[in-house]
């Protein structure tokens, strides 16, 4: 990643130099913060009250009395100073450090997956138990990346992450959902996975559609047989699933035109007209 310039750090943006750590902080040793990844569109932060939410309920889960959050307005100001003003990543930090929690946001260009969205992809299974904090975005991510890792090295995309009861939980960085007759599924949070802005944002766009959707316990041998299956995160977007370990799957082209053509609050996507 190449080193932002700016940051917002105490409702300010300022040079990135500005935001320091200690080896011995919390949030180095033990990864002990709260983390949201926005995508942003034409210089404004997409869905950003809802990843606000998602930080609210991580800190009441773990206890925290939060710092002030920068509004939208703030990001906006951060996204201009940095000149991201196509599709961009925000980057938002809660952290433990020695005396307080600090909160640091900054801006990274993004440039949207669009073969991957139209090509889809193949997700290698591996078993990484949910544990407590499973429906709450940590920074500590090392479990995932390991997974991440393993599965490119293996020729995959991604990780398709199994419980202990070798349920599916989610990928390595997104939601998953499965067509399955006449329901769509998606597996439940936050026993099993995160709850995730655009995976809300596809449940209540689909019910509002007429499709069923349900909130189960999905097991792999469900998703292969599946009508089609998808990914869904604040970056990528809709990401159809093409591979389960080496089980092919349909596309889900229905679901997903008819998901695109309400306009997915994701980065590189058309607007709704």
């Amino acid at each position: 990643m190449k080193q932002p310039r700016w940051v917002l750090l105490g409702g300010r943006v300022r040079s990135a130099s500005a935001a320091r750590v200690a080896i011995w902080s919390p949030a180095v040793r033990w990864g002990a913060g709260l983390y949201e990844t926005v995508g942003c569109e034409g210089g404004l932060p997409l869905l950003y009250q809802r990843h606000l939410d998602r930080i609210g309920e991580g800190a009441r889960e773990l206890g925290w009395e939060l710092p002030a959050l920068p509004g939208e307005e703030q990001i906006a100001v951060l996204l201009a100073r940095s000149s991201f003003a196509g599709p961009a990543a925000l980057r938002l930090l809660v952290a433990a450090t020695p005396h307080r929690l600090r909160a640091v946001a900054w801006a990274e260009r993004f440039r949207p997956p669009r073969r991957l969205r139209r090509d889809g992809a193949a997700l290698l299974p591996l078993e990484l138990p949910a544990g407590p904090l499973a429906g709450v975005k940590t920074c500590d991510r090392f479990a995932l990346r390991w997974a991440n890792r393993r599965a490119r090295a293996s020729g995959y995309t991604a990780a398709l992450l199994l419980d202990a009861d070798g349920m599916v939980r989610e990928s390595d960085h997104a939601n998953v959902f499965a067509r399955l007759g006449d329901e769509v599924v998606t597996p439940p949070t936050p026993r099993r996975c995160l709850p995730g802005v655009i995976r809300a944002w596809t449940m209540s766009t689909l019910r509002a559609q007429g499709s069923r959707v349900v909130e189960r316990d999905l097991r792999v041998a469900e998703l292969i047989a599946a009508q089609g299956a998808w990914l869904t995160s604040s970056l990528e977007g809709l990401v159809p699933v093409r591979r389960v370990g080496e089980a092919e799957l349909p596309s889900p082209t229905l679901q997903l035109a008819r998901l695109v053509a309400a306009g997915v609050p994701a980065p590189g996507y058309p607007a709704r007209a």
